[in-house]
């Protein structure tokens, strides 16, 4: 049991701890720990992260499908946009 614990001390995340004390029954698991998450089932409850993760898809899709001259093209049009001052 004293190895238990020198292990369980030694982890450098809170984390790792965590799993450990659980690992050897120290601690009981958390009431959520049970649930899985599954991406394709489940999304962000927020409309922020929603529309994040839709974006960042379509900009990889986007810059996977330009050749090096298009690639150069739009990088030079992007910069131009004008942005606010504040």
């Amino acid at each position: 049991m004293e190895e238990w614990f020198a292990e369980i001390e030694s982890q450098c995340s809170k984390a790792d701890t965590e799993q450990l004390a659980v690992k050897y029954r120290l601690v009981k698991p958390g009431p959520l720990s049970i649930l899985n998450w599954d991406r394709h089932v489940q999304s962000p409850q927020d409309a922020y992260h929603s529309m994040a993760g839709k974006m960042r898809t379509l900009l990889e899709a986007t810059f996977n499908a330009f050749n090096l001259n298009g690639e150069n093209a739009f990088l030079k049009h992007w910069k131009n946009i004008e942005k606010p001052t504040n």
